[in-house]
């Protein structure tokens, strides 16, 4: 009986196995089209299921009366009380193991149960796995019991070979225990756990069980046997042995006075009841266990007249005291057993002889510790030849002098009290080895146990190893377990602490929430909420009230609805698609101040700053912030009318300033004009007037006046009313140009204006009248910052550059004071100056034209000592 599991080794699989299930139920799969082992083993043993006839609904066993439940422990009275002289012995073993050891009789029903005590009554609640429930396959359905019972064999029910619905519970290791003589199973002993506690072990511990217990009733019948033979050989001296029919407890006729060949017992072997004289019940001494009966027939005589037959020796041991009727007067010789003339107890003798030489336990007759006799399988188990060990002291078989003494001291105390002696003890073979023997010991003289004992070892080598293995999947277990334990606790604390931090999140969560929605309602800015469609699903109040039904159509869903309309800062309409709401849906990445205006069906203009941002939320699309800036705006034009005519005030006094010095630059061309023209008249008068004189002297005139006409256009448009725009503008042109207009304030000054112009600077986007005026007011400065200075130190240096692809710098330098620490911080102030007629107005103008160019002004001393003002430019505007 080996422990062999056709199911180790394969991955199971809860799923793959309902499949099959259900695949197995339309009849459409067979063993042998599945590739896979363990499938073709479920299949082949549903199929067994099938044939049967079982019903896979039955998963519950069925709990029988007390009184059947009475008759069964009676009738396995000795399969009990083996089976639980075995499990005790491993008890300790398994007080930790998550399992339930359950023996049951030849019938499936439950007689025993022993294990952890939870799955104990676990298997009680969810399946009824109790004392006096029957479990045989016809009555619950497939299970360790009533599959091993059916199949006699070991088997191993996994949650998934189980023929019912569904995935099963338990998983059970369960191994039949065969009736000695016999292929018909008198018990099973099944270890059964849950799925997740169970362990391939379990079928190895069940399978050495099993045999432990058959090794127990095999010896217990050959004992019964062998006392059965000698209380007959006593009777046959007393009636003739035709008359006398022995029969086991098995219900074997052991003898029978015909001397007929031994045969099972039936009723057509049994005598009538008329036929029988006594019945005599031989029930084996300490045990209480019946050993058979031996029938005294009507043929038989009182007692037998012939003289008695000399008493011959036999090899057997000593007797043991019968539990009989009382003896007849005459007392028989203890040791001394009478020849029979009869040949059936001879035959019966050799076939007890047989037994002890073919049992597969060591037997060993010891007399004083010495061994007188023992059989060939107590020989092979220490490794010594056939008869070596007679005559020979029990101390070579232990591996030490202590071992030796203290069986000899504990083992025969209990023998004189207890009759018998049963342990487990390790013996050492001839080579020296050591294994593990079950030693049990019955005395033949409770009185004097050294006298005469016999001894049965049994090699539990195997069953040590496995318990062994047993023991130390049960520590690994246990550190597992241990190591699970402290993991979940550890699991346990970080739980319990997500779960507070969750806590303080949903606290933190609410109270955000409630946040959010009194800032949503009361912010003073128009908010709408879009879906991921881009379809505005709610508005604040704030937007309620800034807008009417129709701009917030326009400004959410259609850019032209019911008149409204969305323009961009140009005055042109602006697509659904180009809304900042749009795009900030499609890119997934906010959109930032984007100016535009609502146009209304009366043509009246909302400015509007709109901010847009994606919310990451499953059915939301984005959240779009509407601030109004159509007062802002109406502010800022009033402002850049006001820069715009400031600037052109202070233009004009630029002129003013300018006004000698331009009178002078005008008087010129002028004077030259009128000579030309004074000269042209005076020869044509004197009649002396050739037409190519005359036409040389026109000439000369009109250039004259063409230049005193351009200078006029200058200044005109440097003081004229404008509107700003930004053109396509080359600066280094405008530099030029502002340099040639002041040429003759330069001159005035005796400065030298060097300008050293980058070639790769490009077109930029500016208003060219408003950069003039910058430009002309920093080199007005520069020209009156070298006035007092030496002539050679009046130099002023225009300067630009390209600064990355981004910037364009223009720089005015002078070698005059620089800037004082004190002048340094309000230089662009309004109204702050350090000339002595100076309004203070000329470098705030130019720095909000400039700022209002997206650029930036700037001033610091340079390595002359004097100042250098700069402003830069962006190449491209980013702004309106």
């Amino acid at each position: 009986m080996g422990p062999e599991n056709p199911y180790f080794g394969f991955r199971k699989d809860r799923a793959r196995t309902q499949s099959l299930w259900e695949q197995f139920n339309t009849g459409l799969v067979q063993p042998e089209q599945l590739e896979d082992s363990y499938e073709r083993l479920l299949v082949e043993e549903w199929q067994r299921c099938a044939r049967l006839g079982l019903d896979p609904n039955r998963k519950f066993g069925m709990r029988l009366s007390d009184d059947e439940l009475h008759t069964h422990l009676a009738q396995g009275q000795e399969f009990v009380q083996s089976t639980r002289a075995v499990i005790d012995r491993v008890a300790d073993c398994l007080l930790d193991v998550p399992g339930v050891l359950i023996v049951a009789d030849g019938e499936g029903m439950v007689l025993h149960i022993v294990g952890d005590n939870k799955v104990r009554v676990l298997a009680a609640e969810r399946s009824g796995i109790v004392e006096g429930s029957c479990w045989l396959e016809s009555v619950a359905g497939t299970n360790g019991l009533g599959t091993a019972l059916s199949k006699r064999q070991p088997v191993h029910v996994f949650a998934s070979e189980h023929f019912c619905e569904g995935w099963h519970t338990w998983t059970c290791a369960a191994t039949p225990v065969f009736a000695p003589g016999s292929r018909q199973p008198c018990g099973v002993i099944d270890f059964t756990t849950i799925e997740k506690d169970y362990r391939d072990q379990a079928l190895a511990l069940s399978c050495s069980l099993a045999n432990a217990v058959q090794a127990d009733l095999r010896l217990g019948q050959q004992l019964k046997r062998g006392y059965l033979i000698q209380q007959l050989q006593r009777i046959a001296s007393r009636y003739p042995t035709d008359a006398l029919l022995a029969v086991d407890s098995s219900g074997r006729p052991l003898r029978h006075g015909s001397g007929a060949s031994l045969r099972p017992a039936s009723a057509r072997d049994m005598p009538a009841s008329e036929q029988i004289r006594e019945e005599i019940r031989v029930v084996m001494p300490g045990t209480g266990r019946q050993a058979g009966t031996v029938y005294i027939l009507d043929a038989a005589q009182a007692r037998r007249s012939r003289p008695r037959p000399e008493r011959v020796r036999t090899p057997m041991p000593p007797p043991m005291p019968a539990q009989l009727p009382p003896p007849p007067p005459e007392p028989l010789a203890a040791p001394a057993i009478p020849a029979l003339p009869a040949v059936g107890l001879d035959e019966a003798l050799a076939d007890y002889q047989l037994i002890f030489d073919n049992a597969i336990v060591g037997i060993c007759y010891t007399r004083e510790r010495v061994v007188v006799r023992c059989n060939r399988r107590f020989e092979d188990m220490f490794g010594y030849d056939p008869g070596e060990l007679n005559d020979q002291s029990m101390r070579m078989l232990y591996p030490s002098q202590l071992a030796f003494e203290q069986i000899g001291g504990v083992g025969y105390e209990h023998l004189l009290t207890h009759h018998s002696y049963s342990d487990e003890r390790i013996m050492m073979r001839k080579n020296g080895s050591l294994f593990w023997c079950n030693v049990s010991g019955k005395a033949l003289d409770p009185k004097d146990p050294p006298r005469g004992a016999v001894w049965i070892f049994q090699d539990i080598s195997k069953r040590k190893h496995a318990e062994e293995a047993l023991q130390r999947a049960h520590e690994r277990l246990e550190q597992r377990v241990q190591e699970r334990t402290a993991e979940l606790r550890q699991a346990n604390d970080i739980l319990r602490a997500e779960m507070e931090r969750r806590h303080v999140a949903e606290q933190a969560m609410t109270a955000s929430r409630e946040k959010y929605r009194v800032l949503f309602e009361a912010f003073p800015i128009g908010i709408s909420i879009t879906d991921d469609q881009g379809e505005v699903i709610e508005i604040n109040q704030a937007l309620g009230r800034l807008t009417t039904l129709a701009m917030q159509t326009s400004l959410g869903r259609d850019s032209t609805a019911d008149g409204a309309c969305v323009v961009r800062p140009d005055g042109t309409p602006m697509p659904r698609e180009e809304l900042p709401s749009m795009r900030a849906l499609r890119a997934q990445q906010a959109v930032h101040d984007t100016e535009l205006a609502v146009r209304d069906a009366a043509g009246r203009m909302r400015w509007f700053s709109v901010t847009a941002a994606p919310i990451p939320v499953d059915g939301y699309g984005v959240v779009v912030a509407h601030t109004e800036t159509t007062e802002r705006k109406r502010i800022e034009e009033q402002d850049r009318q006001q820069r715009a005519e400031m600037a052109r005030v202070s233009r004009l006094n630029t002129m003013g300033e300018m006004a000698a010095a331009l009178a002078h630059e005008l008087g010129q061309p002028l004077s030259s004009t009128l000579n030309y023209l004074h000269g042209c008249q005076l020869r044509l008068e004197a009649g002396k007037a050739p037409p190519e004189q005359l036409s040389s002297a026109i000439a000369q005139a009109i250039l004259h006046a063409e230049r005193a006409g351009d200078i006029v256009k200058h200044i005109r448009q440097f003081v004229r009313r404008h509107e700003p725009e930004s053109t396509p503008t080359d600066l280094n042109d405008l530099i030029r140009e502002m340099a040639a207009f002041l040429d003759l304030e330069r001159r005035q000054c005796q400065a030298y204006v060097r300008l050293l112009l980058a070639d790769d600077v490009p077109l930029l986007p500016l208003d060219p009248l408003e950069i003039k005026q910058v430009i002309v007011n920093l080199v007005k400065n520069g020209l009156e910052a070298t006035a007092d200075l030496p002539e050679w130190r009046r130099v002023l240096e225009v300067r630009t550059q390209l600064l990355g692809t981004d910037w364009v710098e223009a720089s005015v330098s002078d070698r005059g004071h620089g800037i004082s620490g004190e002048s340094a911080s309000q230089i662009f102030d309004a109204f702050f100056t350090t000339k002595q007629n100076g309004m203070g107005l000329g470098l705030a103008i130019c720095r909000s034209i400039v700022e209002s160019h997206g650029g930036r002004l700037t001033a610091t001393t340079n390595e002359h000592g004097g100042a250098t003002f700069a402003f830069r430019l962006p190449v491209r505007r980013t702004g309106t």
